[in-house]
């Protein structure tokens, strides 16, 4: 699953690559990677009323696998830009950039 994702990240969503926007590059990796694409899949999501003060979309993960879905999945919706800026940081890399955090950024 790793390098699924490292290969949507250099696909899809590295926003200094080609001119075609996301669902253009998107549908591009889906027919070059085949089955070796990464999968999106129905996300365990709710709607619902949240601490008495508001309802909001509630992602109810079953494995670490829809976390990681999820925070994909909103990156693409993003058109990759300010997702892929926001996801960066989460990744770990020990640089001046984006401190302490878990492998370079792409």
């Amino acid at each position: 699953m790793q390098s699924q994702i490292t290969d949507l990240f250099k696909d899809v969503l590295d926003i200094d690559t080609g001119t075609d926007v996301v669902p253009q590059r998107m549908a591009a990796y889906y027919t070059a990677a085949g089955e070796g694409a990464f999968r999106f899949y129905p996300q365990p999501v709710s709607f619902e009323l949240v601490n008495e003060e508001v309802f909001t979309e509630v992602l109810e993960p079953g494995s670490m696998y829809d976390l990681i879905a999820y925070h994909l999945r909103e990156c693409v919706k993003r058109g990759g830009d300010a997702g892929v800026q926001k996801l960066r940081k989460i990744f770990c890399y020990d640089g001046p950039r984006y401190g302490r955090v878990l492998q370079p950024p792409l």
